[in-house]
C-alpha cells in the first residue's frame, strides 16, 4: 500500500515538474499575448488617434447618411456598405464598413469626421466585430503563432496542460504539508514561496485553464456541443421578414421585392437615418451601436449595441 502510494506521489511530481519545463514556456507566452489582448482597447487608442478621433466642433454633426456618402466617395463604386458604426462621442470617427469582392478585399473600414465629412483615413478590419489590424494580429498570435491550424497546437497545450500543472502543484503541495519536519534549507524556502504563490493563483490559473480550452481548437469544439446540448448559448436576433409580420417591422421600398436569398439590394443612405431612428426610438440607447443593412429582400435590418466596458450593454433589435 505505501509502495502504491509512493508511486502515485512520485508520479505527480515528474508530472508536474517535466510539464513545467516543457510546457511553461508556452503557457508564459499565452499569459503575456492575452495579457496584451485585454489592453487593446488602449493600445489601439494611441496606435490609431489619427483616424479613431477628431477636433469637435459647437456645430452639431452632419446626418448619418451624409456621413455614408462621404465614405462612399473614397471608396470603388464595386463596394458596398456592410455596416456603419455612428461617432460614439462628439470627439470620434463615424466607422463604416465595406465589403469589395471585385477588389479582392473582405472588409475595409472608412473612419468619417462627423462635423466636416472628411475622411480620416481607411483600414482593413476583420470578422464580423470589425476589429481593427493591431488587435487581429495580436488575436492570431495568442492562438496560433501566426502559423494558421497548426499553430493551435500551441495554444491547445498551453490551455489543456495549464489545469494539469494547477492541479498537481496542489496535490503535491497537500503530500508536502503531511510532512511537518522537512529541514529548512535554501532549496526547501523556494519550494515554499513556489507553494505559496501557486496557492494563491489557484482559483485564478483554475479559471484561466477552463475559459481558454473553451477557445481552443480541438477541446473547444467538445465545450460547444456541451453548451448546446445544455441550451447555454447566446441567443440569436430573429431578422426574417415573413408574411405575417411585415407590419410590425421598419418598411422601405424594397420590402415588395422577391424575396431571393441573391437579391442585391440597392439601399440609399437616407435608410440608415430611418433605422437608427427606429432603434432609438424602441430602447437602443448605448452610445457604441452598430448597425448592418438587410443582404436579401425577406431579411431585416440589425442594430445591436456594442459597449463592452462598464455598464455593459449589448441589446439588439431588428
Amino acid at each position: 500500500m505505501q509502495t502504491q502510494s509512493s508511486f502515485w506521489r512520485s508520479l505527480y511530481r515528474l508530472t508536474h515538474i517535466y510539464a513545467g519545463i516543457f510546457i511553461a514556456p508556452f503557457i508564459l507566452f499565452a499569459a503575456i499575448t492575452g495579457l496584451l489582448y485585454a489592453i487593446t482597447p488602449q493600445i489601439e487608442q494611441a496606435i490609431y488617434k489619427d483616424v479613431l478621433y477628431v477636433e469637435p466642433l459647437k456645430q452639431p454633426p452632419h446626418m448619418l447618411s451624409q456621413q455614408i456618402e462621404a465614405a462612399k466617395k473614397v471608396m470603388p463604386m464595386s463596394a458596398q456598405v456592410i455596416e456603419v458604426r455612428p461617432a460614439p462621442s462628439s470627439d470620434q470617427t463615424t466607422r463604416v464598413i465595406f465589403s469589395d469582392s471585385i477588389h479582392d478585399f473582405t472588409s475595409e473600414a472608412v473612419f468619417i469626421d462627423p462635423f466636416t465629412l472628411q475622411a480620416k483615413g481607411h483600414l482593413a478590419v476583420y470578422g464580423t466585430s470589425g476589429v481593427l489590424p493591431f488587435r487581429t494580429t495580436l488575436d492570431q498570435l495568442h492562438s496560433n503563432l501566426l502559423l494558421g491550424k497548426w499553430g493551435r497546437f500551441y495554444s491547445e497545450l498551453a490551455a489543456s496542460w495549464l489545469a494539469i500543472l494547477t492541479l498537481t502543484g496542489l496535490y503535491n503541495w497537500w503530500k508536502r504539508r503531511q510532512n511537518l519536519k522537512i529541514r529548512q534549507t535554501q532549496k526547501n524556502k523556494l519550494l515554499k514561496w513556489h507553494s505559496t504563490l501557486g496557492l494563491a493563483l489557484f482559483p485564478l490559473l483554475l479559471i484561466i485553464a477552463i475559459t481558454g480550452l473553451t477557445w481552443s481548437e480541438w477541446a473547444g469544439d467538445n465545450i460547444r456541443v456541451a453548451r448546446q446540448w445544455l441550451n447555454w448559448q447566446t441567443p440569436t436576433l430573429a431578422t426574417s421578414l415573413q408574411e405575417d409580420n411585415l407590419p410590425t417591422v421598419m418598411h422601405h421600398e424594397h420590402h415588395e421585392m422577391p424575396h431571393s436569398e441573391n437579391l442585391n439590394l440597392n439601399i440609399i443612405s437616407s435608410e440608415y437615418d430611418s433605422a437608427l431612428s427606429i432603434a432609438r426610438a424602441h430602447g437602443i440607447d448605448a452610445a457604441q451601436i452598430q448597425i448592418k443593412p438587410p443582404t436579401s429582400g425577406n431579411q431585416a435590418w440589425t442594430i445591436a449595441e456594442i459597449q463592452r466596458k462598464w455598464p455593459t450593454q449589448a441589446d439588439s433589435i431588428s
